[in-house]
């Protein structure tokens, strides 16, 4: 099987519609997907959900795009812990998605930082209000509160391994660790206007030594403005890939015995896209 079947990237290419995609139900509903995995794009995280909502790599560069050693998802994006983060061109309010996935790898578990959400103008995720991820030595958090509503699922985390993670945000709201549910109850809430961002910085009052921004490695952020089913969040989790990974095409007999044949790309001129 050749590598783009399984590892697509923007060299070999990738299904950039859902129609061509291996999975194109799992393109319903797509608000943003960020896909570090298909390899580095400079300073640009682009946003391959057909919204070309591309994201800005800020305090990084370009040594920032690390290899990962891992089957599905070959690369993703360091960030530092000090002042990295990611902010896509256009706002997404918290009330655009419903389900938050993405893979991580924990730059410490002695620690508190922030991951993804929701940010206040001073580009900080506050424990009382906001709609995310955060992690807090060795306990991952999903939070969906407004005004110390206490909206939060949570984990145990405590190594320094990928992972996947996945979030649902509504009023039935669950958490997902490598595909399995993990917690589950009302995580409906957020706050506006906050922005959404990649690598967020958890606000604390000032003074406390421990860091504030997420230090840690992340890869293919998607964003739904649906809930997706258990068998999605699955798929997500045991082929990362099946997104962007073109669907395979069976041609009718007498075009694949054509298309073996050299002189029909003479006669035929229109090239069949799978």
């Amino acid at each position: 099987m050749p590598v783009s079947n399984h590892t697509p990237s923007w060299k070999q290419g990738f299904a950039r519609y859902g129609h061509l995609s291996a999975a194109p139900g799992l393109w319903k509903g797509l608000v943003g997907s960020w896909v570090s995995g298909l390899g580095p794009t400079g300073l640009t995280l682009r946003d391959v959900s057909n919204h070309g909502n591309h994201g800005t790599l800020t305090n990084m560069d370009p040594t920032d795009w690390v290899t990962t050693g891992q089957r599905g998802i070959p690369w993703a994006l360091d960030f530092d812990g000090d002042n990295d983060y990611i902010v896509p061109a256009v706002d997404i309010d918290y009330t655009d998605y419903e389900t938050i996935s993405l893979w991580l790898k924990l730059g410490a578990t002695n620690d508190i930082y922030g991951i993804i959400g929701n940010l206040t103008g001073e580009l900080q995720f506050w424990d009382s209000y906001g709609r995310g991820l955060q992690y807090d030595n060795g306990t991952l958090y999903a939070m969906g509160e407004t005004n110390n509503s206490n909206a939060k699922l949570s984990c145990a985390l405590a190594d320094t391994n990928w992972h996947h993670v996945a979030a649902t945000f509504t009023a039935n709201g669950a958490l997902y660790l490598d595909g399995k549910l993990v917690d589950s109850g009302s995580l409906d809430g957020g706050w506006d206007p906050y922005r959404f961002a990649i690598g967020v910085n958890l606000g604390v009052p000032p003074g406390l030594s421990y860091h504030q921004w997420f230090l840690g490695q992340i890869s293919h952020v998607c964003l739904y403005d649906r809930v997706l089913a258990p068998s999605e969040i699955q798929q997500l989790h045991e082929k990362p890939m099946d997104l962007l990974r073109k669907r395979p095409v069976t041609l009718p007999a007498a075009v694949a015995a054509a298309v073996g044949n050299p002189w029909y790309h003479y006669a035929n001129q229109a090239a069949i896209v799978g």
